[in-house]
């Protein structure tokens, strides 16, 4: 159920304190991780499945804030309600849902030891129903990876793929992840496509949204 007071609180806070979360990359590591440990908790005394995340356009003095379910659709609408309580304030944007970004965004802090090259992967898909909105599997090709190596390029894989399409596009959509090696043949298979063409993919299929009698805009649970 959503909590009027809580979001309110939170909000109220975030506002109040909104020029420290600017500013948080010219403190201190140390007081930086604080600030956001702090937002963090919260976030987490609105709903403890939420995930917060900041960013500083530093040149235009410009913050983004993610509201994330932490790729839990369960918390999606609870993500989206409280973000659309955000108040307008200036020099910030709000998202529900990490949003789609760079291919490489923070790549290199998160996933650099694996030494994957993100623009150098390729997908492929499965799905049982042609034409359904949604995939049984994605699998993604990437250079140099072994049976047996899945824990370790998974996450990489992962990264990559909500980078280009979001968290809930990533989430609802796409199915199960799946590394495998990508070899000198899938480079000439016209089904393995260069991991760049993977949204306007995802836009090319049909899609999982319904409109309800009300007509009002659900997500499809296929």
């Amino acid at each position: 159920m959503f909590n009027t007071i809580k979001a309110t609180r939170f909000w109220t806070w975030f506002k109040k304190n909104n020029r420290r979360y600017l500013n948080i990359f010219d403190v201190d590591k140390k007081e930086s991780q604080r600030l956001i440990n702090e937002l963090q908790l919260r976030v987490e005394d609105f709903n403890p499945q939420l995930v917060c995340e900041v960013a500083v356009d530093k040149k235009n003095s410009h913050g983004f804030l993610v509201i994330s379910a932490g790729r839990d659709r369960r918390y999606f609408e609870t993500a989206k309600i409280l973000t659309a309580r955000a108040p307008s304030l200036a020099g910030w944007d709000f998202f529900a849902l990490r949003p789609p970004r760079a291919i490489d965004f923070m790549f290199e802090e998160e996933q650099g030891h694996t030494g994957i090259d993100p623009h150098q992967l390729r997908f492929s898909t499965f799905s049982e129903n042609e034409g359904s909105p949604v995939l049984d599997a994605i699998y993604v090709h990437i250079p140099g990876c072994k049976p047996g190596d899945d824990d370790f390029y998974l996450p990489a894989a992962e990264h990559v793929l909500e980078n280009l399409v979001g968290e809930e596009v990533f989430v609802t959509v796409l199915g199960l992840v799946v590394p495998i090696e990508l070899t000198e043949p899938d480079l000439r298979c016209r089904y393995v496509y260069p991991i760049q063409q993977l949204p306007a993919f995802v836009d090319a299929m049909p899609s999982a949204y319904m409109v309800n009698k009300e007509g009002k805009i659900y997500l499809d649970s296929v």
